[in-house]
C-alpha cells in the first residue's frame, strides 16, 4: 500500500476498535463524553503500540491477497472450458498434452517477442505440452489490427497460423493491419477469403472472450501465462518454464 491509503486504513483501523470497544460496553447508548474518553484512551494507546498497526495492514494485505487467490481460483474452475479448451483458441504442440499452457499474448509486445522463443523451444524439448495462445490486444489500435488478420487466418487457413506467428515477431518494428496482411500473403493465404473473414462476428467474439478471461484473472499487460491454477504476469523465460512444466507433470502442481 501506498503511504496515503495506509495513512486511511490505519485511522479506519483506529475508529473501528474504539467503535467496537463502546459497542461491547452496554447495549444502551453511550454518551458524547463517554464516547470520546474511549476513543482518547484508544488512540493514546495506539500512538504508544503503533506496531499494532503495522501488524494490522499486514494482516489485511495478507487476507485480501489470499481472497483475491481464491477468487481467480473460483474465475478459472467457472471458466476453464473457454480458458484451457475454447474451440476460438490457438493450439500448438500437441493438442493432447497432459500440461498446458496458456499465453496472453499481443504482436507488439517487445517481451511477447522474446517469450515466443522460449515457446518453441519448450515445445521442441516436451511432447507432452500444449500451448494455448490468445490474442489480447492491449498495446493499441494497430495490435487491434493485427490481431484482427491473425484471428482472420486462424479462421481461414489455420494450418499457416505457426508460420504467420513466427514471421510477425520477426518483424522489425510496430506491426499493423498492412504488415499482417503482408505477412498472410508472403505466406500464400487465401487473400480474398481472408478478408472476407476480417468481417467475420468470431473475430470480436474472438477478442471478447478473451478480454473477458483476462479480466476474471486480472491481468493487465502481455505477456502473461496461466500453468495449471496458476497464473504468471509477465514473461517466465525458458529456465523457470521448464521447472514448472517439470514441476506439474510430477505432481499436478507448478510447485511441488
Amino acid at each position: 500500500m501506498n503511504r496515503l491509503v495506509r495513512a486511511a486504513t490505519a485511522g479506519a483501523l483506529m475508529l473501528s476498535f474504539a467503535g467496537a470497544t463502546v459497542s461491547v460496553q452496554a447495549a444502551d447508548e453511550v454518551s458524547d463524553a463517554e464516547r470520546g474518553r474511549i476513543e482518547g484512551v484508544v488512540r493514546d494507546y495506539l500512538l504508544k503500540n503503533p506496531e499494532i498497526i503495522q501488524e494490522a495492514l499486514v494482516a489485511l494485505e495478507k487476507k485480501q491477497e489470499a481472497e483475491k487467490v481464491e477468487k481467480r481460483k473460483q474465475m478459472m474452475s467457472e471458466n476453464s472450458g473457454a480458458l484451457f479448451n475454447s474451440p476460438r483458441q490457438v493450439v500448438l504442440g500437441n493438442p493432447d498434452g497432459k500440461i498446458t499452457v496458456v499465453e496472453f499474448f499481443d504482436y507488439n509486445c517487445g517481451v511477447c517477442r522474446r517469450g515466443y522463443g522460449d515457446m518453441m523451444k519448450v515445445l521442441k524439448e516436451n511432447e507432452d505440452v500444449k500451448f494455448v495462445l490468445k490474442e489480447f490486444p492491449i498495446l493499441g489500435r494497430p495490435s487491434q489490427e493485427a490481431a484482427r488478420v491473425a484471428i482472420a487466418l486462424h479462421l481461414t487457413d489455420p494450418d499457416k497460423y505457426l508460420d504467420f506467428h513466427t514471421a510477425m515477431f520477426a518483424l522489425e518494428g510496430g506491426v499493423n493491419e498492412e504488415k499482417a496482411l503482408m505477412v498472410a500473403e508472403n505466406l500464400g493465404a487465401d487473400m480474398d477469403a481472408l478478408k472476407k473473414n476480417m468481417d467475420n462476428p468470431e473475430i470480436f467474439k474472438t477478442v471478447e472472450e478473451v478480454y473477458t478471461l483476462a479480466n476474471g484473472l486480472g491481468l493487465t499487460g502481455t505477456p502473461s501465462y496461466v500453468v495449471g491454477s496458476e497464473v504468471f504476469g509477465g514473461l517466465i523465460g525458458y529456465e523457470q518454464m521448464s521447472k514448472v512444466i517439470a514441476s506439474m507433470r510430477e505432481c499436478g502442481e507448478t510447485s511441488c
